[in-house]
Order: structure tokens, then C-alpha cells, then sequence
């Protein structure tokens, strides 16, 4: 079904009118309101006003007549169709960091640390709009010195990653050392309208048991978890290892749910392992337009180079919004890169990767599987 804009129902008012003797203009009148001439015609303003209100009705129509259909319906009306079938849109969920929290000396008393107490993070490290606090109370008890304690970001959205060793302490507590041995998780957006419309579709699917889609249904819900692979083992049926791009300390926890809500308990249990990250190092030579530009050179280096880390490890980009970064497995194209970084930069006439290089830990050469995953550890951007 078509439906018009405002400035159509008023065109079409007018050229109404003129059709049947209402109004007697010159022949091109509709094209003069149309490029804002003859405003001062009291019928045309009188025919504006009505156009607009009905314009209001006409959206009202058209989302009654959207809403109606699954392959059309979008944001509320798409959450209706799945209550309908017990398939929950997935939340955004805030970003989370352990904690290490110890003493110098142990104390005689214990030291209570509510729930919600802010997190001193260094400032270069974290987004200045954030603000991450503890997920529950802890207690460093009378004659000991540790505790540790999980903290979130108030934005329940993808985000940058804290690195390793950023946090600093937490706010009226002075004596306590703080500590986060391993980097953030990176937090994820609500769930977008198509991806919800073809889990709403797979309904049926998601109800039976060791289904992809029941997998799904339930690793999507999970705080702190990034990201997922399935990889089926050859051991026989019931065999499945599961890539879990999360602290350590959850896989415990997700390996107990997915037996609960995803398998029959006569099912082998899966297998839950953290992804082993290999370090992507690149190179880049860009040249800059000759066109008048609003930052300086060195600006424009430290924007791309941010700008690339986020294509890799997620987070905020340039122009607004925020992306995921490479998955379990994905594999570097330098191409996809030069891509999205000329979407992001017109200052920019030509991007290329002129080198890159993917190692472990020890610096050896590596090659990206399905249980391994790339974080960008430098990026080196020369302007020409």
C-alpha cells in the first residue's frame, strides 16, 4: 500500500480542487507550492493545514497496517509477536570487569563495601560518559586481605573494552588496592529488528532442545558474554564445545545453564573454554585531501588508529553508533578494513594496508580457527 507524505496529500488536495472548478489558478500551480511559491493563496494555507492533520492520520494507518504483519512490523510491534510465542527481544547489556580488591596489612574489623560503590577508572582508558559501580556488596573480613567483587557500566549498550591493570581504586574507600587482572567484557546493543524477527519466525525451532536455536536463545540473555562459537566435535552426538568469549570465572556458570536449559540430561555435557586471543598488529598509509579539513594531521593519525581498534575489538565509532568487531574465528581482510575506515573519513583520498601481522602470545606467527580470536594490540598510521 502506498502511502504519502504531507506535502503529497496537500499537492493532491490542490490539484482536487482545481479539477473540480473549487479553485481557478494558473495550470502550473500545484508546481509553484510544490517549489514554495504562491504561499500567499488563503485556499492553498487552508488546504496546508488540513493536509497536515491528516497526515497525522495517515501514519497512524500505515502503522496499523505494518504492525500486522511480521514480515513489516517493526520496534513495539515487533516485541507484540513475540510475546506472542514466548520469544523476548534480546536486552542491551552493560559492559563488566572483575574485580581484585586487597589490603596492605589486614584489618581487626570488617570493611564493607556496598553494592553500587563507584569504580575509580583511569581516565584514558574508559569513556568519560561512563561510569561503572559493584554488582553486589562484598566484604574483606577481619584478618584477611582479599575479596574480589564484579562492577558494570550504567550503559547497556556495546562499548570499548577496559584494559588489563586500568582500575584504580573505589570511591571512600582509600585503603583498599583495586585490581582488574583481566580486560573488560564490551557489553552489547538491544537486540536490531531483523536479527528479532528471524529468532520470532524460528519459534518453534527454539522450543526443542539442542537446537542451534535454542542455544541461541538462552547464550543471548547472558551478562558478560561477548561472544559465542558452536563447534561440533567428532566424539558422537551430544558433543559440542562452545566458545565463550568471557572472564574465565563464568564457565562454570554457563556450562550448568546451557545442561539446564538447552540439553535433556541424559545429553553429554558440553564443553565451555574462553577463545584463545591472537594479537593483530597493522600498518597503514593514508593521504590526506587537499580540501580544507577541520583537524590537523596528527588528530586525523590518532582518529584512524582508535578508528581501527574499534573494527577490531568494538566499541564507538567516528561518526556515531557502534559496532561489534571481529567474532570467534573471523579471520583479518584488509579490504573490510580500508572499507569501513573510507565510510568514516573523507578527509582521506586513499587508505592501505601496507603491512599486518597476526601473532600469540609468545610472538610466533599464527593463523586464525574457529577457537581462536583477533584483538588489535598496535596500529602504525603514516600520512602522506
Amino acid at each position: 500500500m502506498n502511502f504519502k507524505t504531507e506535502k503529497e496529500i496537500h499537492l493532491a488536495m490542490i490539484n482536487h480542487a482545481q479539477e473540480i472548478k473549487l479553485i481557478s489558478e494558473a495550470d502550473d500551480l500545484v508546481e509553484q507550492v510544490s517549489n514554495g511559491d504562491r504561499t500567499e493563496n488563503q485556499y492553498v494555507m487552508d488546504l496546508a493545514t488540513h493536509g497536515y492533520i491528516l497526515h497525522d492520520f495517515t501514519m497512524l494507518m500505515e502503522e496499523m497496517y505494518t504492525g500486522v504483519d511480521i514480515a513489516t512490523a517493526r520496534g513495539e510491534q515487533l516485541d507484540n509477536f513475540g510475546k506472542l510465542v514466548n520469544v523476548p527481544r534480546l536486552p542491551g547489556l552493560p559492559a563488566q570487569v572483575t574485580l581484585q580488591l586487597s589490603l596492605t596489612l589486614p584489618q581487626t574489623t570488617d570493611i564493607n563495601i556496598p553494592s553500587g560503590t563507584v569504580v575509580n577508572i583511569d581516565q584514558l582508558q574508559v569513556d568519560p560518559y561512563l561510569t561503572y559501580t559493584t554488582d553486589s556488596a562484598v566484604t574483606i573480613h577481619a584478618g584477611t586481605t582479599t575479596a574480589s567483587v564484579t562492577c558494570s557500566s550504567d550503559l547497556h549498550a556495546l562499548q570499548r573494552r577496559i584494559p588489563a591493570e586500568s582500575v584504580q581504586g573505589l570511591e571512600g574507600f582509600p585503603t583498599v588496592n583495586v585490581t582488574n587482572p583481566e580486560e573488560s567484557t564490551c557489553g552489547r546493543n538491544i537486540e536490531e529488528d531483523n536479527d528479532y524477527r528471524q529468532r520470532i519466525l524460528l519459534w518453534n525451532v527454539k522450543n526443542q532442545v539442542a537446537t542451534k536455536e535454542a542455544f541461541d536463545a538462552y547464550l543471548g540473555t547472558i551478562e558478560g558474554l561477548d561472544d559465542y562459537k558452536l563447534i561440533k566435535q567428532p566424539g558422537g552426538v551430544g558433543t559440542l564445545t562452545i566458545i565463550c568469549d568471557c572472564e574465565e570465572s563464568r564457565l562454570p556458570e554457563i556450562n550448568e545453564g546451557i545442561q539446564e536449559n538447552c540439553m535433556i540430561f541424559s545429553d553429554d555435557p558440553v564443553q565451555t573454554i574462553n577463545p584463545y586471543n591472537l594479537n593483530l598488529d597493522v600498518e597503514l598509509e593514508c593521504m590526506i585531501t587537499r580540501e580544507p579539513i577541520q583537524h590537523t594531521v596528527s588528530e586525523i593519525i590518532e582518529l584512524v588508529r582508535k578508528e581501527t581498534e574499534t573494527f577490531v575489538n568494538g566499541g564507538d565509532m567516528r561518526t556515531g553508533g557502534s559496532i561489534h568487531g571481529m567474532h570467534i574465528g573471523e579471520e583479518f581482510m584488509p579490504s573490510q578494513l580500508v572499507m569501513h575506515l573510507h565510510s568514516m573519513f573523507p578527509e582521506l583520498l586513499s587508505i592501505e594496508v601496507t603491512n599486518y601481522t597476526v601473532t600469540d602470545d609468545e610472538g610466533d606467527p599464527a593463523e586464525v580457527n574457529d577457537y581462536k580470536k583477533l584483538l588489535s594490540r598496535t596500529v602504525e598510521v603514516e600520512i602522506t
